[in-house]
């Protein structure tokens, strides 16, 4: 497991959220799923710290598919 500090800890959050979720389910969380399970106000708060995620080389996703979110070879690993 790759250990990275961010510079939010939401970020920390939404990585450890996802990787529990897939863990216990099998399929990657919605944004409305990352949402409820912190406690977020709105879909657009989880956004940034995905992106954040992705230019870390942590996550993927296909732009305009639902549940694609995938955590990365380098999370993976």
């Amino acid at each position: 497991m790759v250990t990275t500090e961010f510079r939010y800890t939401r970020t920390a959050a939404v990585l450890a959220y996802l990787r529990r979720h897939i863990a216990e389910h099998g399929t990657p969380p919605s944004i409305r799923d990352i949402v409820r399970g912190l406690g977020l106000p709105a879909t657009g708060s989880v956004t940034p710290h995905l992106r954040i995620l992705r230019e870390a080389g942590l996550v993927s996703w296909e732009a305009g598919k639902a549940r694609t979110l995938r955590l990365t070879g380098k999370e993976a690993g």
